[in-house]
């Protein structure tokens, strides 16, 4: 179906300007004129939809070589070991560590502590 109003636009009218008229005039074609007045095109909402997707695409296309080349650039991070685990002695555990067996000390292993053991 065909409107009964015509918009045109000048054909060196941006993209983006082309687009803002078809909003505010409610229309999804635009007549191209010359610069003499002649039609020479028509200009599509899909027209400008396709333009906007091949932008789009291009920019889309930035981001994996972006990461790519700041990984390159970007020094190793060390990243910290995680604590070891620290075994407490079962003293007034009120039995939640039921089953652990704490550590030998010094002089049970054989060895000199300089004292004894708390």
């Amino acid at each position: 179906m065909c409107s009964r109003r015509l918009v045109t636009a000048d054909r060196l009218l941006p993209l983006a300007e082309g687009a803002r008229l078809m909003r505010e005039t409610g229309v999804r074609r635009l007549l191209v004129r010359s610069e003499q007045g002649l039609l020479v095109g028509l200009l599509s909402f899909d027209d400008v939809l396709q333009a906007c997707a091949a932008q789009l695409t291009g920019l889309a296309a930035v981001l994996p070589r972006a990461r790519q080349r700041e990984a390159l650039r970007r020094k190793p991070v060390a990243v910290p070991r995680p604590a070891l685990p620290v075994a407490l002695p079962p003293l007034g555990n009120g039995g939640w560590m039921q089953g652990w067996t704490a550590p030998l000390h010094a002089e049970e292993q054989g060895g000199a502590s300089g004292g004894p053991l708390p």
